[in-house]
């Protein structure tokens, strides 16, 4: 499976959020991403494939009939 990395703008599309609310999700360790580089200062990625599986671990009250 390959990955599909996108950036945090395209994620803000991707699941309709508020970029900040994403930023605020890396910094407190709640959704899966990639830092690419070094340091604070290296560019931010998230898998789609992971990004699907987290939204599916965390969705509440959905029974699949």
């Amino acid at each position: 499976m390959n990955k599909r990395l996108i950036n945090v703008d395209e994620l803000g599309i991707y699941l309709n959020m508020n970029i900040r609310t994403l930023y605020s999700y890396v910094q407190k360790g709640i959704i899966p991403y990639y830092r690419l580089g070094k340091g604070r200062n290296g560019a931010i990625r998230f898998d789609l494939n992971h990004i699907d599986k987290w939204i599916d671990a965390n969705r509440n009250g959905y029974k699949e009939v």
